[in-house]
């Protein structure tokens, strides 16, 4: 008898168990089918999306530039090793020499310059092509963006060298733009991306500005340009809605349609895994809009249950969308905070001393000084007893380490600001 009750016992909880999954999968399945009533439509709209922006030197060139990216990256070789390893080592220690194998790389491949610089001016910039690309690969050609971004840098160095500086500084801000474009693909991966290539840009001119002594015509297009990068400030809200309605394609296909499009091991898991991205995409949407002191906690507790995820779907889908968010207020804060440093140079040219306060830059050299991302207040600026100065932002930990480059994002000085 006794074992009757065992066994009648375990039958009811795996009854329950079946139920209340069934409901669940019920209520998922015709949430999905809501959801994606309008799929069809969404992806038209999302598919017509262009970016307008005015161009950086020159005058606008018409067309749209993803497509003159596309027609030249194709053209650029693949790195073999060795080429990689000695442009690596150029670009992050600028005291090396460019091994043989990569000059001879960098020399055949460099043709492609010309094309990036028609690029970063055309009138438009349009997204992927169709969520499908976005699905099925990441965007084309990002391992050859970051290495035309590299080759750029090679040419500004060069141009450098041959004090030929508004050339060098308009190659860097270039490759900044080329950078955006990349993040406006609409997908977290290719968002990175572009970051990574903006990075290595603000870097240069970082570097340039510290190391060397712009005129003050240099200066003035280096902060015109600027002022039109920070004015078409990028939205991760793009990012997120491109990233949700990719899922939705995906998840409805294999979950509507009987399209197996996902793995066939994890397409069980895929209804819970359609409330994790709703939910977790959602919320770091919200987070956002807000200012990085706002929404540090929150980011720690989302991270925190999105690491506790146990659908092997989700763990697919989710990381990195925390990450970006956190990169991105780091991209903020070196491309306004070398806004403001090229500002602080010009005022030196200007009135032969640094100004006293950032402050007396608004609206004399620039229209308003930018805020650091992180805080929300003003960037961290001293003028040293020696005539440097030291810029900086407070970083993700929101105190001031007096410019401590492990914990703050330093502008100036990276060695010592002239």
């Amino acid at each position: 008898m006794k074992l009757l009750y065992v066994v009648a016992g375990i039958l009811i909880v795996v009854i329950v168990f079946i139920g209340y999954h069934f409901i669940k999968y019920l209520r998922a399945t015709s949430w999905m089918y809501e959801l994606s009533a309008q799929l069809e439509l969404k992806i038209q709209d999302w598919e017509k999306k262009e970016y307008k922006r005015p161009p950086l030197f020159s005058q606008s060139i018409p067309g749209d530039a993803r497509a003159i990216y596309q027609e030249a990256l194709d053209k650029v070789e693949k790195l073999k090793p060795d080429e990689e390893t000695g442009i690596k080592e150029y670009i992050y220690d600028p005291t090396k020499l460019l091994s043989p194998a990569a000059r001879a790389y960098y020399e055949r491949n460099k043709f492609v310059i010309e094309a990036i610089k028609k690029g970063v001016n055309a009138e438009t910039y349009k997204p992927l092509l169709n969520i499908s690309d976005f699905l099925h690969s990441v965007p084309p050609y990002m391992g050859k963006a970051r290495t035309v971004a590299k080759i750029m840098v090679i040419m500004g160095r060069e141009l450098e060298s041959e004090n030929r500086f508004p050339e060098a500084l308009e190659l860097y801000c270039s490759i900044i733009r080329f950078g955006n474009d990349y993040f406006r693909e609409g997908a977290v991966v290719s968002a990175l991306v572009g970051m990574s290539i903006s990075i290595v840009g603000q870097k240069e001119i970082q570097r340039l500005l510290i190391d060397t002594k712009p005129s003050e015509q240099d200066l003035t297009r280096l902060i015109s340009a600027f002022k039109i990068l920070l004015d078409s400030n990028l939205s991760l809200q793009e990012v997120y809605n491109t990233e949700k309605l990719g899922w939705e394609f995906l998840i409805k296909l294999n979950s509507t349609e009987g399209k197996e499009i996902l793995p066939k091991h994890l397409s069980f898991y895929r209804i819970q895994a359609w409330d994790d991205v709703i939910f977790f995409y959602g919320e770091a949407e919200k987070l956002s809009l807000l200012p990085y002191y706002q929404s540090k906690d929150e980011l720690i507790t989302l991270n925190t249950k999105i690491e506790a995820l146990t659908n092997p779907l989700s763990s697919l889908f989710l990381p990195g969308i925390l990450k970006i968010l956190k990169t991105n207020y780091k991209l903020q804060a070196n491309l306004r905070g070398i806004y403001i440093l090229a500002a602080l140079k010009l005022h030196k040219l200007k009135h032969g001393n640094y100004s006293v306060s950032l402050e007396e830059l608004a609206p004399a050299i620039i229209p308003q000084v930018p805020l650091d991302p992180f805080s929300d207040k003003p960037f961290i600026y001293k003028l040293n007893a020696d005539g440097t100065i030291m810029l900086y932002s407070v970083g993700d930990d929101l105190k001031d380490d007096g410019g401590d480059e492990k914990e703050d994002v330093v502008i100036s000085p990276m060695e010592k600001a002239r």
